[in-house]
């Protein structure tokens, strides 16, 4: 059994992208499920280089959520954000990406401050092992002005949410009080906004691709922006070691190909909460989730 890697580049070592590490963002390679009809049928044929072996352990589900779900949260805070053990990082939006991304933030040893605007789901977080004085309350008007006064200084902001809002928190400057790119925060250290001074903020969501900034605060505070998309064929084989050794565990519910209607009805209006694999009709649900 096999996990496909949805975007495998085109696999030849003339290509820029792929020969540099890159093949997600190869523009010849096929997009598995993107663009071609049939996207949600029970067969489909691949490459063989998108094909990554499902190791012991790990279920059908937890392998076809892992493609995407798991694999670009890992590339974000592993690969783009170099997340370590004992950063402070501000992840904005616990969804399906955003959970899995906190469990390999915890799993490292990060110091893990989580956003969203869904109770429900910060509450879950806590169930995850965020500290309770490290979840930042829903309504929170100004997210800067709270980890300030918290004291907090954040190596890396992750945005698995992609609005506007959030992206200007995370590179937020405050209250530009000197000639000499300095901000003052509540415990009267000089600080820069959420992100330290050569901190990092990695992109990810993409609920609105067209956010603008000014580039004043990246460029005085020397900020690392980085973009992530997707991941590769050893970004999707550590994914699926994390999940065979219970690192992380995925979200995932399943569905039946003839309630898929429904399902992205319930998508559009909110009401999925991870993500939902349809198993095809004569394939036993009990087998696909174990």
């Amino acid at each position: 059994m096999v996990s496909v890697l949805a975007v495998p580049g085109c696999g030849s070592q003339s290509c820029p992208d792929c020969a540099k590490g890159v093949p997600q963002i190869c523009p010849l390679g096929e997009h598995y499920g993107i663009g071609h009809n049939g996207s949600f049928a029970p067969y489909v044929a691949i490459r063989e280089r998108a094909a990554v072996k499902l190791p012991s352990g790990v279920s059908y589900a937890a392998g076809a959520v892992a493609t995407d779900a798991v694999l670009t949260a890992y590339q974000a805070v592993v690969g783009r954000g170099k997340v370590k053990k004992g950063d402070t990082v501000l992840l904005f939006g616990l969804g399906g990406l955003g959970f899995n991304a906190l469990q390999i933030m915890l799993s490292i040893g990060a110091n893990v401050i989580v956003v969203d605007q869904r109770q429900e789901v910060l509450e879950e977080a806590l169930k995850f092992g965020v500290k309770s004085e490290n979840v930042v309350p829903v309504g929170t008007g100004n997210v800067a002005e709270w980890v300030n006064n918290k004291g907090l200084l954040v190596d890396t902001a992750i945005d698995f949410v992609g609005v506007s809002e959030t992206f200007k928190a995370a590179l937020d400057a405050g209250e530009f009080l000197t000639t000499h790119q300095e901000w003052a925060c509540a415990d009267g250290h000089v600080c820069l906004g959420i992100v330290r001074r050569a901190g990092t903020v990695v992109l990810v969501g993409l609920i609105n691709p067209s956010i603008s900034f000014s580039s004043l605060v990246p460029i005085t505070k020397q900020l690392d922006v980085l973009g992530s998309y997707g991941g590769t064929s050893s970004d999707l084989e550590a994914s699926l070691d994390l999940i065979a050794k219970g690192v992380i565990t995925p979200q995932v519910e399943t569905g039946h190909m003839k309630d898929f209607p429904q399902i992205l009805d319930d998508l559009h209006n909110g009401k999925i909460k991870s993500r939902i694999v349809l198993v095809p009709e004569g394939v036993e649900e009990a087998k696909v989730a174990k």
